[in-house]
């Protein structure tokens, strides 16, 4: 995949007017059946600059670099998973994906800009009443997810299919390291979150 970034900001005092990057990637996916009718394995990935918007989870594709150019950042994304398939109406499947991006920051003056800067952060920020008042001190480094569930087949006849889901995930979301005192020291924000979803579809025929 090849992509464009066009700068379009138009400021007297910004150089990156008319300006455009240029970010590729590549992908890959493949489904094999490791026992025929009984047991699969799916695998899928994208690697490159500037896919952040092509994962699930939709992280940043570029930053604003030096001379106020867009930047497009390194990242990627993978699926993988098994599915069993217990009887023609019933399978199970797990899978587990990961959406990460890696950060581009540049010093100026005697600050830091760009995107996941390792820069200094007051702990009261990250605190409940600064994330309704929408302050967002940090930037996103990764998605991880588990899943388990099932799909059964409860009915299959002359009017069509009627499908019932349940599926239990595990959703993992990790900000840059941050500085948490100007002496040193560190610490990952990092949140979870656990849901379980069911699903009814009807599929005429």
């Amino acid at each position: 995949m090849l992509r464009n970034f066009d700068g379009t900001y138009s400021n007297a005092n910004v150089t990156a007017a008319g300006q455009s990057s240029w970010a590729g990637s590549m992908g890959f996916g493949s489904v094999l059946k490791i026992i025929p009718h009984t047991l699969d394995f799916k695998i899928s990935g994208l690697y490159g600059n500037g896919v952040g918007r092509y994962g699930t989870s939709t992280l940043n594709d570029a930053t604003i670099g030096p001379n106020g150019e867009l930047t497009p950042m390194r990242g990627g994304s993978f699926l993988t998973g098994l599915t069993l398939h217990v009887k023609p109406t019933f399978d199970i499947y797990a899978d587990i994906g990961r959406d990460w991006i890696n950060g581009y920051t540049y010093g100026s003056g005697g600050q830091t800009y760009g995107y996941g800067s390792n820069v200094l952060a007051n702990p009261g920020q990250f605190t409940s009443q600064a994330a309704l008042s929408g302050f967002t001190p940090y930037d996103l480094h990764s998605v991880t997810q588990e899943t388990l569930g099932f799909w059964w087949a409860a009915y299959k006849g002359y009017y069509g299919a009627a499908k019932v889901g349940v599926q239990y995930s595990h959703t993992g979301v990790s900000a840059f390291s941050v500085r948490a005192s100007q002496y040193g020291g560190s610490f990952t924000p990092y949140t979870f979150d656990n849901m379980i979803l069911t699903s009814i579809r009807f599929y005429p025929m």
